[in-house]
């Protein structure tokens, strides 16, 4: 995911609300908050190929838990992509239009092209085996490959904020972005249309309340804890109430793609919403005394996110090669730890070597 998180140290006002400075440091809740994120993002998906290679076909719950991920970590990297967009569109909406295409589109378009040639190569050793290798790269300008799709639906979402300019915060386009979810539940779109449509109104929750989240006042952050502590209750029971109640076994869709449609409909819109407030109070209680190794996997989410298929779909394939009937339980906290460390590494020897943007990591 592409960095919303730094300093600018600028003032401005949005349709005449009141002024505010953003912070010089970064906000270490968003942070954490990207760090939880991007952990349930690499568990989804070694979840799903591990539900799509069919292993361990006695562990019932994989489906259930693999269904409760799919409600809300989507939405909630929706929502914090659209915290920072306000302050940035209206404060330099030059840079903002420039990252538009070196930290979303360039990113979306190298490491999707890569993930396609590694899928192209590996042939049937992989859970979906590619098509012929130009249209697989021809299909990238409309359907995006596996995870890539968020880059490109944010490709979009970041361009209509732009055009908006200084409406981008009001409630007009809020309203615009949460009537594109609520409408797409009555027909099926092709392509990134579907969960472009889909994401739009936690991405519009972001942007519009962007600008009150991130106030430094203490009444801001007290007005945020009292609203948010009955939603952080009720939240965990909102969201695996629902996963369960659809987890009967020899009901659940047998691939996991399946699943995660079923979990993004609009249905699920308020148990997305309540785990996610839910989190966003965790991490104000946390604050500084988060785990630094969870912010920093915050501040690395993009190389994580490009590169963490790659290292996983490899990971399992050797070792579903090496012992079929390997644990589920340690084959998953195994496939996740590879997901999470080997791009951190990437990313420091990026970093070394001077490659970080070339690559589009920053």
């Amino acid at each position: 995911m592409p960095s919303e998180n730094g300093a600018s140290g600028i003032q401005y006002s949005v349709r005449g609300k009141a002024r505010f400075s953003t912070d010089v440091a970064r906000v270490g809740w968003v942070d954490s908050l990207k760090g939880i994120g991007i952990l349930l993002v690499v568990l989804g998906h070694a979840l799903g190929g591990l539900i799509d290679a069919e292993a361990a076909p006695g562990s019932t719950w994989l489906r259930p838990v693999f269904a409760a991920i799919y409600i809300f970590h989507m939405p909630l990297f929706f929502f914090l992509t659209g915290l920072f967009v306000a302050r940035r569109v209206v404060g330099n909406p030059g840079r903002f239009r420039q990252q538009l295409f070196t930290q979303v589109a360039w990113p979306y378009f190298l490491w999707g092209g890569i993930q396609i040639i590694a899928i192209y190569l590996a042939g049937t050793m992989v859970n979906h085996p590619s098509g012929p290798l130009a249209l697989a790269f021809l299909q990238m300008f409309h359907a995006p490959p596996s995870q890539f799709w968020f880059l490109y639906a944010l490709f979009f979402l970041h361009g209509l904020s732009l055009l908006m300019g200084r409406n981008a915060a009001s409630p007009f386009y809020f309203l615009l972005l949460l009537a594109a979810g609520s409408i797409i539940e009555q027909q099926r779109l092709p392509g990134i249309l579907q969960p472009l449509f889909q994401m739009a109104p936690f991405y519009g929750l972001g942007v519009f309340f962007g600008p009150l989240l991130l106030a430094r006042a203490e009444w801001v952050r007290a007005r945020i804890a009292l609203l948010t502590i009955p939603l952080a209750c009720a939240a965990g029971a909102v969201t695996m109430a629902y996963s369960i109640d659809l987890g009967v076994p020899g009901e659940w869709p047998e691939k996991a793609a399946f699943i995660a449609a079923d979990m993004w409909g609009f249905e699920n819109f308020y148990a997305a919403i309540t785990i996610s407030a839910a989190l966003i109070y965790l991490t104000h209680l946390l604050g500084s005394g988060a785990p630094r190794w969870l912010v920093y996997c915050g501040r690395q989410t993009m190389p994580i996110f490009v590169m963490h298929i790659l290292f996983i779909a490899s990971t399992r394939i050797f070792l579903l090669k090496f012992d079929p009937t390997m644990p589920i339980y340690f084959l998953l906290p195994l496939l996740c730890a590879v997901g999470i460390v080997m791009p951190l590494v990437a990313a420091v020897f990026a970093d070394r070597l001077g490659l970080s943007k070339w690559v589009g990591f920053r």
